[in-house]
């Protein structure tokens, strides 16, 4: 006979509830950097980069889901490990993709690097590994010294294809992904983790009160507004924040990667 774990996910649910209510300490005197941001019907609000303790909480919060979701026999969910090798044996997802979508990511870390760093985007200095003939393309470059306009015209032409190519498998892939992996208990836990640091991280002015007073709160808004705010974090927190940074995120999701 099966063990009833109906009273140990409740005791996961409260322990769930305590760690969003958890107070810490001012973030104005611990985050080391905030920026102001539009949310529709809000106006312009205040985001937070994430501090320990909210990143601490995240964690507490996405491990407690993740047990509470294991022990739910009334709704059972699949990790997404189970699901990968489900997937595998069908063809669905490989390895094999796995390790094309890791790639490509890479690539365009490097790309995202090279234009933090301001290196002209005509001129990149990295070189994607697969693609000798846009080295090759760049040797003729710099070969031709101040005369170059030509040789430029056509390393710039073979490495924006690239990079618009890049940009299109790796989406692609990503949202295969996404749509195979997203009912998995891994993808609600870190769904959880990032609600909870919007939460923390939007306050209505500097060192104010936050915007959504908790999760529930939260999820009971506007789908679009959100997706909004998400979207705003996940630009902030990985670093883009300047718009020259935001404009070519923008465009590695689906705009013109200029030359």
């Amino acid at each position: 006979m099966e063990k009833d774990t109906t009273k140990e996910v409740e005791e996961i649910r409260e322990e769930e509830k305590a760690n969003t209510e958890n107070e810490e300490p001012n973030m104005s005197e611990v985050v080391k950097g905030f920026r102001t941001v539009k949310l529709s019907r809000y106006g312009e609000v205040v985001l937070y980069r994430p501090n320990f303790y909210v990143v601490e909480g995240g964690d507490k919060l996405a491990s407690a889901a993740k047990r509470r979701m294991l022990l739910d026999d009334k709704e059972p969910m699949p990790t997404e490990s189970e699901l990968k090798k489900i997937y595998e044996r069908r063809g669905d997802w490989t390895e094999a993709d796995e390790a094309r979508m890791d790639f490509l990511s890479k690539n365009i870390i490097q790309i995202i690097r090279e234009q933090r760093a301001g290196v002209d985007d005509r001129l990149g200095v990295w070189i994607p590994e697969d693609r000798k003939d846009i080295a090759k393309a760049r040797d003729k470059v710099l070969a031709a010294g101040e005369d170059n306009e030509a040789e430029l015209e056509v390393y710039s032409k073979l490495r924006n294809e690239y990079l618009a190519a890049v940009r299109d498998e790796h989406g692609k892939l990503r949202d295969t992904h996404q749509e195979l992996f997203s009912g998995t208990i891994d993808a609600f836990a870190n769904y959880e983790r990032q609600l909870y640091y919007c939460v923390k991280c939007f306050k209505r002015e500097v060192g104010g009160e936050p915007v959504w007073e908790d999760l529930d709160a939260l999820k009971n808004e506007d789908m679009y507004i959100m997706q909004e705010a998400m979207t705003a974090a996940s630009k902030f927190w990985a670093g883009l924040d300047n718009e020259e940074m935001e404009s070519f995120f923008d465009a590695l999701q689906g705009g013109e990667i200029s030359g």
